[in-house]
């Protein structure tokens, strides 16, 4: 019984550890009309080759600074201007399904357009070491 509760115990800890964790750091430059997004993956992690990612760019209507977070303001009050293009890298030497390095990008912005971008979406990405995988929410206010 003392067995099954000490590995019960340290699977429920890498799951919550894995739950919320960003394995992938963004790091986002605005070079005039267009920003570029440079992606850095944790050690012992890799992201998906196959996985269904999704990074949009929206522009916040007026009004937004009355939703109390990212999500609503997105939903209620975003304009989706533009999508980030099919992530591409390095293929990882732990496993050939996922990328150990990420291209950078660069996605242009409507010249016409002032206001408040938000990059939002999701990316999937798994654990070499502890065999899990799971998809790191993405909100964040472009500079």
């Amino acid at each position: 019984m003392i067995r099954f509760s000490a590995i019960f115990l340290t699977l429920a800890f890498t799951v919550l550890y894995g739950f919320g964790h960003e394995a992938v750091k963004i790091q986002t430059i605005k070079i005039g009309q267009q920003y570029q997004f440079s992606f850095n993956i944790e050690k012992g992690f890799g992201v998906q080759r196959d996985g269904e990612h999704k990074l949009d760019i929206y522009r916040l209507k007026p009004g937004h600074e009355k939703a109390s977070n990212l999500r609503e303001k997105v939903q209620k009050y975003g304009e989706k201007v533009a999508s980030l293009p099919k992530l591409s890298g390095t293929i990882a030497r732990a496993d050939k399904e996922y990328f150990s390095t990420l291209k950078s990008v660069s996605v242009p912005l409507p010249s016409s357009k002032t206001g408040t971008y938000v990059l939002h979406g999701r990316i999937l990405y798994c654990s070499f070491a502890d065999k899990f995988c799971s998809a790191q929410s993405v909100g964040k206010i472009l500079p």
